[in-house]
């Protein structure tokens, strides 16, 4: 028993283990959609899900755009843009996608 118990420790579930990183992924999304967290909080997030499941792109990807909102909306407040436009792009991000 203790060796089946140390090797689903060492070896976990991988679809499973993708999973925990789908529903990690989706909470950073929407964290990030409603602007509930600092960008440390946020960034924790991602890596966590990227951590679980390393191999899966879509992580990365995602991160690359909140990170490029991030950017878009400071380039907005320091030209004088007003108001962001965060809500087009991280609208369609609000999608429950795999």
């Amino acid at each position: 028993r203790q060796k089946d118990a140390l090797r689903q420790k060492t070896h976990p579930d991988p679809a499973a283990q993708h999973e925990l990183a789908r529903v990690t992924l989706q909470l950073a999304k929407w964290t990030a959609a409603q602007r509930q967290q600092s960008y440390n909080d946020l960034k924790k997030l991602f890596e966590d899900a990227s951590r679980v499941d390393p191999n899966w792109d879509k992580v990365f990807f995602q991160y690359a755009r909140y990170l490029d909102q991030l950017f878009v909306d400071a380039k907005q407040r320091q030209t004088g843009g007003g108001a962001s436009g965060s809500g087009s792009s991280s609208g369609a991000s609000n999608k429950p996608t795999d």
